[in-house]
């Protein structure tokens, strides 16, 4: 289960993170580690596109990465569909806590 104290320490991950790759931006690690706290906050676009630029970076990771913005590319069209269904943010949470 999400808890206050989880999502706020994961907020200031995803920030930290986030400045990193304005910092360092042929660091591949600082847009990994973008890619991991987005995809937690369920920013899956936002998400698969670090990642996208982590492979740009670092070709080799290709092979790993490639299923995983495949996966979040389809939660981002569930949710999308969901969302556009009348589901509400709760039920879209339990969902996807329960998916996971």
């Amino acid at each position: 289960h999400r808890h206050g104290l989880y999502e706020y320490a994961l907020l200031h991950a995803t920030q930290d993170s986030l400045r990193a790759t304005q910092l360092l931006p042929q660091y591949t690690k600082a847009w990994l580690r973008a890619g991991d706290s987005l995809a937690e906050l369920r920013k899956f676009k936002e998400s698969a596109q670090y990642y996208q630029k982590a492979m740009d970076l670092d070709d080799s990771l290709a092979e790993a990465l490639t299923p995983l913005i495949a996966r979040l590319r389809q939660s981002q069209q569930f949710l999308d569909q969901a969302r556009s269904d009348g589901w509400s943010e709760d039920t879209l949470r339990l969902a996807l806590d329960v998916a996971a």
